[in-house]
């Protein structure tokens, strides 16, 4: 009787042993305080520039590879477009000294971007959303959003990297039309005029740039563009 209860009891040890094992295994680790910030950091920076929600899924820091990677960025489509987001990428590489993101200007040396969805669409009552986060991005410089006025840090970032970026292009200017475009391996140098490094909203502006570039959105032999163009100017009026 005493062996058979022995017996029992290391079994049950066992399950209960193996069932802990499991649950941690499935149980999310939980962002340190320095993960939590820079999140919130990132989210509350991007959207202010671009105008419109930002969201990550989280981030984790690697402290021996001096490095953060954001999963799952989500950019939304401003409104009047058809998809919920416009940009999103499945993770990000974020190369920088983590000592220093709290410092008044936290340096970036390289940002590496990889699984890039982009969703550019133009229409007949908004035109592009990429043009309009564009300039969204270009008003924040002018004045509208200063991070300095805000109490933000002022992010320098110094070298970017898109490394697989699908395009769904959508459009119902001239008839519903859609397609789809892949576009290389894109680098981009953010080392800007001074040598020390764009800002967030500067970088920001200079992949939006390369992208409406890339798509020929601001190509005027396009059939799309004049109809874009006089659609805009009977607005401002």
């Amino acid at each position: 009787m005493e062996n058979r209860f022995r017996r029992s009891l290391v079994c049950v040890v066992m399950v209960v042993s193996l069932a802990s094992t499991v649950f941690a295994q499935e149980r999310p680790p939980q962002p340190t305080a320095l993960e939590f910030v820079a999140k919130a950091g990132v989210e509350l920076v991007l959207s202010m520039v671009l105008g419109t929600q930002t969201r990550l899924d989280a981030v984790r820091l690697n402290p021996q590879e001096q490095s953060l990677e954001l999963t799952n960025l989500r950019i939304a489509n401003p409104k009047g477009f058809e998809s919920p987001t416009a940009i999103s990428a499945k993770s990000i590489r974020v190369e920088a000294d983590p000592k220093l993101l709290f410092a008044r200007d936290p340096e970036v040396r390289l940002i590496g971007v990889n699984g890039v969805t982009v969703n550019a669409e133009t229409n007949l009552s908004q035109g592009s959303n990429l043009l309009k986060l564009l300039k969204n991005v270009q008003d924040s410089q002018k004045g509208a959003f200063k991070q300095s006025d805000h109490g933000q840090k002022m992010w320098r970032v110094r070298k970017g990297v898109l490394d697989g970026c699908e395009v769904n292009v959508v459009t119902d200017l001239l008839g519903a039309q859609r397609s789809q475009k892949r576009l290389g391996k894109i680098e981009m140098d953010f080392m800007g005029p001074d040598g020390r490094g764009m800002t967030a909203d500067q970088a920001m502006g200079e992949v939006l740039g390369r992208l409406v570039k890339e798509l020929d959105l601001l190509d005027q032999t396009s059939p799309a563009q004049p109809v874009i163009d006089l659609f805009e100017t009977f607005k401002r009026r």
